[in-house]
């Protein structure tokens, strides 16, 4: 199983922590983010591991990990990162995508292995808990994200005017299984050559809009679900709370 960890962004939002280096690289209790999750990496036995950089890439060099960087990053968004690496992604076994800024335990990690759904997604059923101590209102951070009975996801990733709306939320891990990988960079492709779509141009593309682009092409994409067990820095208010949420579910 390879695994690659899309961490080109700038961080605006934990300035000035990310002033000066990836924010994968800022600290939480003297931890850099990427150490735990190579750490957890390392625990589910995944060492082929590849990095996607950008803002300040050369600092991830002093890692054993296989880096790859987005020299456009300040115009492009988290998918165009994801592609950057393309060379690795392939058909020969299941990938595991990781935003940069998010930290998960093993158990998280290992029920996203064991799912054998075209698209797998790590989902917090707790989250409203989590939002709730980070920001006063998480209705206005969080996004729709629909279940079936059968743990399908019929919608992500739209602004949510209702909790009703929210089924759980999407903590930025997936898993795209070996069978599908081919198919994946065809449609990836086809976005770049055809594209007329302003919402999903290639170049700003979220990780969730690509997803949903595959609902309608009629993928499973499957909820992985978890409660707590993992953490997101977006801020440097989140520091406040990650351990608390990563280690809640231990």
């Amino acid at each position: 199983m390879r695994a690659i960890i899309v961490a080109a962004g700038q961080g605006t939002r934990l300035r000035p922590l990310t002033n000066y280096m990836p924010k994968c690289l800022v600290k939480l209790e003297s931890k850099p983010l990427l150490e735990y999750q190579l750490s957890t990496f390392d625990k589910c036995g995944i060492t082929d591991i590849n990095i996607v950089g950008g803002h300040f890439a050369d600092k991830l060099k002093t890692y054993p990990i296989r880096l790859f960087i987005n020299k456009y990053y300040k115009t492009t968004n988290m998918v165009y990162s994801l592609f950057t690496a393309e060379e690795v992604i392939t058909a020969d076994q299941d990938l595991i995508i990781s935003y940069g800024d998010i930290i998960f335990n093993k158990d998280a990690l290992s029920k996203l292995m064991e799912s054998d759904a075209d698209i797998s997604v790590v989902v917090d059923t707790d989250w409203k808990r989590y939002w709730s101590l980070r920001m006063e209102q998480p209705l206005q951070d969080a996004e729709t994200l629909k279940l079936t009975h059968s743990k399908q996801i019929t919608e992500i990733g739209f602004p949510a005017s209702t909790y009703s709306d929210i089924d759980a939320q999407y903590i930025g891990l997936i898993k795209i299984s070996a069978n599908k990988i081919k198919l994946l960079l065809k449609i990836w492709h086809s976005l770049i050559n055809d594209n007329n779509d302003a919402k999903f141009s290639p170049d700003t593309m979220y990780m969730t809009d690509f997803i949903q682009h595959l609902i309608r092409l009629n993928w499973e994409v499957r909820a992985v679900e978890i409660s707590a067990g993992w953490a997101e820095i977006d801020n440097t208010c989140d520091l406040d709370f990650a351990l608390e949420n990563f280690n809640r579910s231990l």
